[in-house]
């Protein structure tokens, strides 16, 4: 609030109105900061209209016939705004052994979640609803996917340390406290690439599914609404 001492002042009244204007859109709602979903629901959009639209990996599974009532299913993980951005400089002001300018190195972490929306890369054999094809957008349990879950290794850790005369043999700083909830809801169904020695970031979103975990198929016919 204004004080009364501001009166005084050139072009107070003005200051005064705004003031109490702001004040009373914040006490009516008006002028609340925007939701999650606000800030991002362009974004969102235009990055499901290209996982929706992107066929670049179906060949990679092409030799794999699925078996039973099972779908192999690629699950969509949004990149949201960038929350951090720094710049590293050489030390010294110049890259050395040459009279160029410092180097800039940006360094970006993103606003990452993975959301309960797959893409159908295959289905099984004894998959009876019809619906459910190849290239098919289809919803996900949401409590199996979204958010981050504790991690069995850190309790683990936790009570190694407990129990007397137990020193692990490794540092807390190495287990991290909470991991992806998919991670360990769904690592059973885990679908690594067969041509893979070690996991990576494709099989860590590829999952060969019951179909009962398919909620529901989008209908698409009228674009990403």
């Amino acid at each position: 609030m204004a004080k009364q001492g501001d009166l005084k002042k050139a072009g107070s009244v003005d200051r005064v109105y705004k003031a109490l204007k702001i004040e009373g859109e914040i006490m009516d709602g008006s002028a609340k900061k925007p939701s999650r979903n606000e800030t991002y629901r362009d974004k969102l959009r235009e990055q499901l209209e290209l996982f929706a639209n992107d066929n670049s990996y179906l060949d990679k599974y092409r030799s794999d016939k699925i078996r039973g009532r099972n779908v192999l299913v690629r699950v969509f993980k949004f990149f949201g705004k960038d929350v951090h951005s720094s710049k590293i400089l050489l030390p010294g002001g110049k890259v050395a052994g040459t009279l160029q300018s410092p180097v800039k190195v940006e360094d970006v972490i993103y606003d990452n979640k993975v959301l309960p929306i797959g893409k159908v890369i295959k289905v099984g054999s004894g998959v009876e609803d019809n619906d459910i094809v190849e290239g098919s957008i289809v919803m996900l349990p949401k409590e199996e996917v979204e958010g981050m879950a504790k991690n069995p290794d850190f309790l683990h850790y936790l009570q190694y340390k407990d129990a007397q005369g137990i020193n692990p043999n490794f540092s807390p700083e190495d287990i991290p406290k909470e991991i992806p909830k998919i991670q360990l809801e769904w690592l059973r169904y885990q679908y690594k690439h067969w041509l893979n020695i070690d996991t990576d970031d494709d099989d860590t979103l590829t999952y060969l599914l019951p179909e009962n975990k398919i909620i529901t198929v989008k209908d698409l016919s009228d674009g990403i609404v």
